[in-house]
């Protein structure tokens, strides 16, 4: 309803519904001239409001029958960070070759730490080269120059130089008696030491691992009581043990055994890889024979134990499974016996 209503007749003509004026048409019509109705609404109580700052629109209207006369809007935190901001919490950086980079428009609400390195100094960097802004300075040593020519197995220091050529030959295997035994150009060869040698595969010892290297030579030995590992004699220690040859011809020899059972003597051959030897040989009693595998360095591999039943003609191969060396066993079952080996060759192809 309007607060103010003109009536004529018992009808509404005019009206007006704030503070103002209102001028009424009544010229020529009701009176002489124009009515004119003022108005003036009527003091209304005011209110204060206060608002807390929020992330969303508010809308502030007064109480019914108030009018505002003041709205006051709290400040917000000088820390406060808006629920839509991303946060980023405190990490370290470490410099590597590639940039690390910190993402914009997200607020950092822990430590970024970038690693420094007190060496990082111009004394610590080749010269000419800049690293983090720092030119180095360090000039080094000697600069490494040349070639050094390597040709026999060995320690070299090659620090001055700038490469190395390596060039080791393989060992020249003689095998000078592939034909025919002739142990007379032969010399006995045993290891000094204060027992016995044991060779296993699985040793870390050096000198558990290695039989010499020299097709010119034979070794004493022996299958250890207790295992089927090789023993190779002790000459001061053990020489009543150690088995000897006699009766050497350009066709045969006597292997005779001292005074522990099953020794025998062993015959290096050196093989390349994929060769085989084949022994043939007439032996004049039961014995026992087989062959020791190193490889090219003499290194110990395997081992086996070949039993022969009887006298007479004997043939027996082994087909090389790298470049090595190839020991072959003859010996005995008994000790204080004589194994008499005749018509001995060795072929390698």
């Amino acid at each position: 309803m309007a607060d103010v209503e003109i009536k004529y007749k018992g009808a509404s003509i005019a009206a007006l519904d704030a503070s103002g004026t209102k001028t009424l048409k009544t010229a020529g019509k009701y009176c002489e001239g124009d009515i004119i109705v003022e108005y003036t609404d009527p003091e209304k109580p005011t209110q204060a409001k206060s608002v807390t700052p929020s992330e969303t629109a508010q809308e502030v209207t007064p109480d019914s029958g108030k009018v505002l006369s003041k709205v006051s809007v709290g400040a917000i935190s000088k820390t406060y960070v808006g629920s839509g901001v991303a946060r980023k919490a405190a990490q370290t950086y470490t410099p590597g070759t590639a940039d690390q980079t910190i993402d914009a428009g997200q607020y950092l609400s822990g430590a970024q730490t970038v690693k420094g390195d007190a060496d990082l100094l111009a004394g610590n960097i080749k010269e000419g080269v800049t690293i983090f802004g720092i030119v180095g300075t360090h000039k080094g040593g000697i600069t490494p120059s040349g070639t050094k020519s390597i040709t026999a197995n060995g320690i070299y220091d090659v620090t001055q130089f700038a490469s190395a050529e390596v060039e080791v030959p393989e060992p020249t295997p003689k095998n000078q008696h592939a034909i025919s035994w002739n142990f007379a150009s032969r010399e006995e060869r045993k290891m000094y030491s204060e027992g016995t040698y044991a060779f296993n595969s699985a040793s870390t010892s050096n000198h558990l691992l290695y039989l010499p290297t020299d097709d010119t030579c034979w070794i004493n030995g022996g299958q250890h009581p207790s295992t089927t590992q090789v023993v190779v004699w002790d000459a001061t220690n053990n020489g009543a043990r150690s088995a000897a040859v006699s009766d050497v011809t350009e066709t045969g020899f006597k292997v005779t055994t001292g005074a522990f059972t099953e020794l025998f003597i062993l015959v290096p051959y050196y093989l390349e890889a994929g060769q085989t030897l084949t022994l043939t040989c007439t032996r004049g009693g039961t014995n026992r024979g087989g062959y020791v595998w190193c490889d090219r360095h003499g290194k110990f591999v395997s081992h086996e134990l070949i039993a022969d039943s009887g006298a007479g003609a004997k043939t027996w191969t082994y087909t090389a499974p790298t470049d090595g060396w190839l020991y072959l066993e003859f010996g005995k079952y008994n000790a204080n016996d004589a194994l008499v080996i005749s018509n001995a060759s060795v072929s390698i192809a």
